[in-house]
Parts: structure tokens; C-alpha cells; sequence
């Protein structure tokens, strides 16, 4: 086996690893990061405009929340590692 540089332990860190842990490549844990992020994007705006007209997305934004926490959750419990 050949030597791992510090580049390639550095790569690895911050690319790698994390998607890995998950069982998923870097690209699949890229687009749902993606994903999450434009749907927690949706709910603050609708909480922003919640604000200012109450009647309308009432629940919008907390279960948007909800919705993405428990993907998350689901998915750190599919973990390779996970018992």
C-alpha cells in the first residue's frame, strides 16, 4: 500500500469523509445538501412573509423544518455504521 500523502488525507477530510460515513459519494451528498438547503431557502421565505401577512403560510416554515429534520435523521440512520 502506498504511502497516503498529506494532500490526499486533506482531500479526503474535507470531500470524502463525511459523504462516506453516510454511505453515500460525494455527488449524491452534494445534491441533497443542495436539496436541503433550497427547501430551508423556501421556508424562511415563507416565515418572512408569514410575518408580514399572517394569514397566509401558517405552517409553512415549521414544517418545512420538521419535514428536513427527519430526512436527516432517517439518513444518518441509514449509515453504513449505524446499528
Amino acid at each position: 500500500m502506498e504511502p497516503t500523502t498529506r494532500t490526499d488525507n486533506w482531500a479526503n477530510r474535507l470531500f470524502f469523509d463525511h459523504p462516506r460515513s453516510l454511505g453515500m459519494t460525494w455527488a449524491q451528498h452534494g445534491a441533497g445538501a443542495v436539496s436541503v438547503g433550497f427547501q430551508l431557502i423556501g421556508a424562511g421565505l415563507a416565515a418572512i412573509v408569514h410575518a408580514a401577512v399572517p394569514g397566509i403560510f401558517g405552517e409553512t416554515a415549521s414544517r418545512t423544518v420538521t419535514e428536513v429534520y427527519e430526512h436527516i435523521q432517517r439518513t444518518r440512520g441509514n449509515r453504513p455504521d449505524a446499528s
